[in-house]
C-alpha cells in the first residue's frame, strides 16, 4: 500500500496558508450592509451574520488537528490527505471571492413532503441570495464510469440494416441531476417578498471547459451544454491559480452613499420639516430651552404632579421627572436642535453630495391626505406658522415656505420647498384595486418582476436592489392589510401587530381616514420603487420592518445584488460610479411645538382640552362612575 507522506506534508502546508487567511479575514466583508443614512440613532446598519460560517471555519480546525496528529505519529499514511484539504480551500476561495452579500455558507435545503424535490446542498449562497453555488468536485471519470454503467443495461435491438452506428444517447447523469435539483429548489424554497428564484452556478472544480484533444467521450460536451441550455451558469477551475496572497480579508471600502436629489417625504417628515423647532430662533442656553416648553415648578404642584420644586431649569432629573411626555420631548429636541440643527444637516449633506441636478421633494397622495387632516384638528397644532407652512408645502396656500423662519434666505438647496405629488397609479386606491382583481398572489408575481423595470425609475442611477426588496416588502404588508380591512382574508398570521387593523387605536383627537404605520410604509415603498431616498423624522417603522421575518428569510439579505450585477454587465458600467442612493434616511423626530411656545410665552399653562378630557375620563374609571365599555 502506498505512503502518501508526501502528500500529507503538502497537505499541511496548503492548510497552514488557508488558516492564515481565514484568521486576517474580516467576516463582516460577506454581511450585508444597506444604503441607509442614519443621522437619528447613528445605528450602523447591517445585516445577519453569514449563516454555516462558523461550523464550516471549525471544519478546518478539525482538519487541522487531524494533520497535525498524523505528522505527530510518524506512522505511514495510507490515505491522500491531500484532496480533503484542497476541496476545503476550493471553499473558501469560494466564499471569498463571491459576490456578496454572503447571507449562508454550506446550506442544506429540507422541504414539504408535497414538493417533488425536497432535498439538496448549496455551498456558497451569493449576492444576497440571488445566487446559489454549487462545487462540483469530481473528475471526468466519474461521469464516464456512470456512462460506461448506462451504455451496459442498452440491448442492441437495432442490429439490422446498413445503418451505422449511432452516438449513445446522453441519459440522466449525476451532474444534470444535481442541476435539475437545484433549479426545481430554487423555484420552490422561500424567498423575500420581490425576489426572483437564484440563480445557480456550478462551479466545477476538476473537470476542464476545452481539453486539449477534447473530452473523452462526447456526452460529457453534451451533458454541459444541456445544463447550459436550463439556464445554469457553469464556471470552471479550483481557484489555484489564485494565491491566497491575492485573496482580500479587510472589508471593502464602502460605496458611497448619498441621499437622492429627488428626496421622497414621508408623513413625520412632512410634518417634521414644518415644525417651529426647526424654523423659531433657537435658545441661548439650556436653561432658556426648558423654560421654553415647561412649566414652573409652582404650576406642577399645583396640577398635582411631585418633583419639581427647586424653582430653576438647571436640568435637574427631578424637574425633568415631573413635567409631561410632550414637553421633555420638546426640550430633548431643542438641545439636538442647538446641536445640529436639521435644515442645515439636510441642506450641507445634499449639498456635499450634489450632482448638479435640482433637488426635488416628492410626496404620495396619503401621505399629504394624512398631513392636511392632522392640520385641521385645532386641538393637536393649533394655529400659527407650523399650518402655514403645511399648507404652503403641499401647494393649499400660495408663498414662500421659508418666510419668517431663522433660515430665511439662508435655505440654499432647499430653497424651493415645492412638493411634487406621485400619481395615482401606484397609490393605495390602485393597490387595494389590484388586491380585489388578481388577489395577493397576484401583487407578489407583479413584485417579482420589478427588477426589468427600474431603468424607467425616476432616480434609476444609484437605484439598488435593497430599493426594489424594500419597495416589495412594504406593498406585500399595505396589500394584506387592505385584503383585511376588505374582509377578503383573516388577519393574516404574519402581518405585523401595527398594521393588522384590528389592533390599531382609533385616534381619539383627530379624525385620520389611515393609520400612521400604513401611511408611512407605503410612502416608504413609493420612494424605493423610483429609487429616492425617503426622508423620515422616525426610525421606528423602518427598524421594525428591518426586523420583520419575511425579510430575514434564510438564504436572503434583505436586498440582494441582482440589479448592480445587470448594472455591471452593462456597457454604462465603464462609466464614473453614480454614488449609490440611500433608501431612507432617517433624522430625529421632530415634533409641532409653535402652540405650545406661544402659550407658555404668554403665561397660560393649562393642559390641551384632548389632555383635560383624557385626565377626567381617568378620574371617572378609577372612580367606578363609568366602565371602559360604556366610555
Amino acid at each position: 500500500m502506498r505512503d502518501h507522506t508526501t502528500e500529507l506534508h503538502a497537505a499541511r502546508k496548503l492548510m497552514e496558508e488557508l488558516r492564515q487567511h481565514v484568521n486576517a479575514f474580516d467576516p463582516a466583508r460577506l454581511v450585508f450592509h444597506p444604503p441607509v443614512l442614519d443621522n437619528s440613532t447613528g445605528t450602523l446598519w447591517h445585516g445577519d451574520d453569514t449563516q454555516g460560517l462558523k461550523k464550516f471555519l471549525d471544519i478546518i480546525e478539525q482538519q487541522h488537528a487531524q494533520l497535525e496528529a498524523l505528522l505527530a505519529s510518524g506512522l505511514p499514511v495510507h490515505l491522500d490527505p491531500f484532496p480533503v484539504v484542497q476541496s476545503l480551500a476550493t471553499l473558501w476561495k469560494c466564499v471569498v471571492l463571491a459576490e456578496g452579500p454572503v447571507p449562508v455558507v454550506r446550506m442544506s435545503i429540507k422541504l414539504p413532503a408535497t414538493v417533488p424535490v425536497r432535498e439538496g446542498f448549496i455551498d456558497v449562497v451569493a449576492r444576497g441570495g440571488a445566487e446559489w453555488i454549487r462545487i462540483y468536485s469530481k473528475k471526468v471519470s466519474a461521469l464516464l464510469a456512470e456512462f460506461r454503467e448506462q451504455d451496459s443495461y442498452l440491448t442492441d435491438s437495432d442490429d439490422e440494416g446498413d445503418s451505422s452506428p449511432s452516438e449513445p444517447p446522453l441519459q440522466p447523469n449525476s451532474l444534470t441531476r444535481i442541476a435539475d435539483d437545484l433549479l426545481a429548489l430554487a423555484e420552490c424554497v422561500e424567498r423575500i417578498p420581490g425576489a426572483r428564484p437564484p440563480q445557480i452556478t456550478l462551479r466545477l472544480s476538476r473537470i476542464e471547459e476545452n481539453p486539449e484533444g477534447g473530452h473523452p467521450d462526447p456526452r460529457v460536451g453534451q451533458t454541459l451544454d444541456v445544463i447550459r441550455k436550463r439556464g445554469v451558469n457553469l464556471v470552471y477551475g479550483d481557484f489555484s491559480d489564485i494565491p491566497f496572497a491575492r485573496l482580500p480579508t479587510a472589508l471593502s471600502a464602502p460605496e458611497r452613499v448619498a441621499p437622492s436629489r429627488r428626496l421622497n417625504l414621508d408623513p413625520t417628515a412632512l410634518m417634521g420639516l414644518c415644525s417651529d423647532l426647526l424654523h423659531h430662533p433657537l435658545p441661548s442656553s439650556p436653561d432658556e430651552a426648558r423654560a421654553r416648553f415647561y412649566r414652573p415648578p409652582a404650576v406642577v404642584k399645583s396640577a398635582g404632579h411631585a418633583g419639581g420644586g427647586r424653582g430653576n431649569w438647571a436640568g435637574a432629573d427631578e424637574d425633568d421627572a415631573a413635567q409631561s411626555q410632550n414637553s421633555r420631548e420638546l426640550v430633548r429636541a431643542l438641545l439636538e436642535e442647538m446641536e445640529a440643527p436639521l435644515v442645515e444637516t439636510i441642506r450641507d449633506t445634499l449639498d456635499s453630495a450634489g450632482t448638479g441636478e435640482q433637488v426635488g421633494l416628492w410626496a404620495t397622495r396619503e401621505a399629504v391626505q394624512y398631513l392636511q387632516e392632522t392640520i385641521s384638528c385645532g386641538e393637536v397644532i393649533g394655529e400659527g406658522l407650523e399650518q402655514r407652512r403645511m399648507r404652503r408645502l403641499t401647494g393649499l396656500e400660495e408663498g414662500d415656505f421659508w418666510e419668517r423662519s431663522r433660515y430665511a434666505g439662508k435655505a440654499g438647496c432647499l430653497t424651493h420647498m415645492s412638493l411634487n405629488i406621485f400619481s395615482e397609479d401606484g397609490g393605495m386606491n390602485a393597490l387595494a384595486k389590484e388586491v380585489e382583481e388578481v388577489g395577493l398572489r397576484g401583487v407578489a408575481r407583479r413584485l417579482e418582476g420589478r427588477a426589468s423595470l427600474a431603468k424607467e425609475a425616476l432616480c434609476a442611477n444609484g437605484m439598488t436592489s435593497t430599493h426594489l426588496s424594500t419597495a416589495a416588502i412594504c406593498t406585500t404588508f399595505v396589500a394584506e392589510y387592505l385584503a383585511v380591512l376588505a374582509g377578503g382574508i383573516s388577519a393574516a398570521p404574519a402581518l405585523p401587530s401595527a398594521l393588522n387593523p384590528r389592533r390599531i387605536p382609533s385616534p381619539r383627537v383627530a379624525q385620520l381616514s389611515t393609520p400612521f404605520t400604513v401611511v408611512a410604509l407605503h410612502s416608504l415603498a413609493r420612494g424605493a420603487a423610483e429609487g429616492m431616498t425617503t426622508l423620515s423624522m422616525s426610525h421606528v417603522v423602518f427598524r421594525d420592518l428591518f426586523a420583520q421575518r419575511r425579510w430575514r428569510v434564510r438564504g436572503w439579505a434583505q436586498g440582494n445584488y441582482e440589479l448592480e450585477r445587470e448594472k455591471e454587465l452593462a456597457p454604462s458600467a465603464l462609466e464614473t460610479p453614480h454614488p449609490v442612493n440611500a433608501v431612507v434616511w432617517l433624522l430625529p423626530f421632530r415634533s409641532l411645538g409653535e402652540a405650545k411656545r406661544v402659550k407658555f410665552a404668554a403665561g397660560d399653562y393649562s393642559f390641551p382640552r384632548f389632555v383635560e378630557r383624557t385626565l377626567k375620563d381617568g378620574e371617572r374609571l378609577l372612580s367606578g362612575t363609568v366602565t371602559p365599555e360604556s366610555m
